[in-house]
């Protein structure tokens, strides 16, 4: 990696006080408020015109296609019932699995077991499926701006796993709107998303 690649320290130091502060208020939300904010987002991914779900006609997104989600942890945007819309519209779900540096996707149907990995989060068993056979991801972020970059929790699992994805799937970001920011201090590697959802509502990215 040439120089030139990494944000200098200050900016680092920007984008840790970043992920903290929005941490901070989403953990400040009651259990009530993050549960209710979860179905406003599940809601919005069903009815999505053109529809995520009803049809799977996403744009290109064909019938029976298979998408990325995550397994909540903590505090985050649980999208556990969208999962299940996923699964009853004839979907494929898949959701990560870290191996090392890399995150994997791996089929999570019901009844496939799940084993809590080191990070407190509940990973699949089974084989990874290829990156490119995915139609849609669905990421998560600590924290997003409108023109659709992220931070992460600094692992940067994302960013290195995007790019294994066919230039047509869909990367759609979901979140609290309290996670919206002004703006994100990128990186040349950082993998932004086309499309943002939060309980607020649906937003196409754009350098604004």
């Amino acid at each position: 990696m040439g120089a030139g690649t990494f944000l200098p320290v200050e900016r680092l130091g920007e984008k840790a006080s970043l992920r903290r502060m929005v941490r901070e208020r989403r953990e400040a939300m009651s259990g009530r408020a993050r549960r209710a904010a979860s179905s406003q987002v599940v809601r919005l991914l069903t009815e999505l015109t053109p529809p995520i779900c009803a049809g799977w006609t996403l744009d290109e997104v064909p019938i029976g296609s298979t998408v990325m989600s995550y397994m909540a942890f903590g505090p985050e945007l649980d999208l556990g019932e969208f999962h299940k819309v996923i699964v009853a519209a004839g979907g494929r779900l898949v959701v990560p699995r870290v191996n090392g540096r890399i995150i994997e996707a791996v089929e999570c149907r019901p009844g496939t077991p799940l084993v809590v990995s080191r990070f407190g989060i509940a990973e699949p068993v089974g084989e990874p499926i290829d990156p490119l056979t995915i139609d849609v991801v669905l990421v998560p972020a600590v924290c997003f701006d409108r023109r659709g970059h992220r931070i992460g929790y600094g692992a940067g699992y994302y960013d290195r796993f995007l790019p294994l994805t066919r230039a047509d799937c869909r990367h759609i970001g979901v979140a609290f709107a309290g996670q919206l920011i002004d703006r994100v201090p990128e990186e040349p590697h950082d993998q932004p998303v086309g499309m943002l959802i939060t309980n607020e509502g649906v937003i196409t990215v754009g350098d604004s």
